[in-house]
């Protein structure tokens, strides 16, 4: 296949350059990445824009290689899933596994974008060189249910991991390399009205527990691991570095 040179290869080919709109009417349509690469199929586009817009329920992406340009404006997306008010556009029960998102040209302003799209599982993917990981909009939708972000990777390249407004959503088990991230994971990112998220089994090397991370006042942050033992929030006793309440100040 085109694309199956070292991803860091600067002779490297797309094997997909262009942006897709999967309309509402696709309801379960499957994307499967299938080439010789072990990261899958490399899919490109023009400077700021969104790779793969999917506006239909139950859609099914993986094994590609998303690589959106930021154009040096911070623009750019590898993934929208879209959720009108009127709900013509839905990208509720959107499920992405195993692929891999890799700015090029500036910093993309991120990997997967949501504007509210419930029951949406990203999982097992790996995110580097964009402004955040996984992000959402304050509107049309301000808050994302029963989200569920578990064992991603996202490298020291990112300037920020994941930043939703969520409600009863699970993020669990996801690493998040290196110190450099500025805001690691946020559940109230939109407009504070989020609640009951479950955020388990992460270890943060951070500033300050609070500073890089943010929380609901609901939320549940119990069984994560962080190197801020001048928190408050964070078990010191015994070298247990357990956080045992959520990040707020």
């Amino acid at each position: 296949m085109a694309g199956t040179a070292d991803q860091d290869d600067g002779s490297m080919v797309s094997d997909y350059d262009e942006a897709v709109t999967i309309p509402a009417t696709k309801m379960g349509l499957r994307i499967i990445g299938m080439g010789n690469s072990p990261e899958g199929i490399l899919w490109t586009g023009d400077a700021d824009a969104t790779l793969l817009t999917i506006n239909a329920k139950d859609c099914f992406v993986t094994g590609i290689r998303f690589r959106p340009s930021g154009g040096g404006s911070a623009g750019g997306r590898g993934i929208f899933l879209a959720k009108a008010v009127d709900l013509a556009a839905c990208a509720n029960g959107a499920t992405i596994v195993n692929c891999i998102f890799r700015g090029t040209e500036g910093t993309p302003a991120s990997g997967i974008h949501t504007d509210g799209a419930n029951d949406v599982t990203v999982e097992n993917c790996k995110f580097t060189t964009l402004v955040t990981g996984i992000t959402q909009d304050a509107t049309p939708n301000a808050v994302t249910y029963r989200m569920i972000i578990r064992n991603n990777l996202l490298d020291d390249k990112c300037t920020n991991g994941v930043i939703i407004d969520g409600r009863s959503c699970l993020i669990d088990n996801n690493k998040f390399a290196g110190s450099a991230l500025t805001m690691i994971i946020q559940t109230n990112g939109v407009g504070a009205a989020g609640s009951y998220n479950i955020v388990r089994n992460h270890w943060f090397k951070v500033t300050a527990y609070e500073t890089n991370c943010s929380g609901c006042a609901t939320d549940e942050w119990w069984g994560n691991y962080c190197d801020d033992t001048s928190s408050s929030m964070v078990e010191a006793t015994n070298a247990k570095y357990m956080t045992i309440g959520i990040p707020t100040a």
